[in-house]
């Protein structure tokens, strides 16, 4: 989940469909939406654990505010 949720944030109902444990082969959907709170650049980070050899895997994230 990102680390700034005022700024990144899962919303809505449909934001995810991940079960707490996934089966192999299987996959789930996230959501994320950019709320920025002013005129600036901002990133943040998805972070995703898993008993892969090469966990965690991450998703940056980032936009710029209007």
């Amino acid at each position: 989940m990102p680390t700034n949720p005022q700024v990144f944030g899962f919303t809505g109902k449909s934001a995810t469909n991940c079960p707490v444990q996934l089966s192999p082969m299987k996959q789930c959907k996230l959501t994320v939406s950019f709320i920025p709170a002013g005129r600036r650049f901002y990133t943040d980070m998805v972070t995703v654990y898993d008993n892969a050899a090469n966990s965690p895997q991450t998703i940056p994230l980032s936009g710029t505010g209007k």
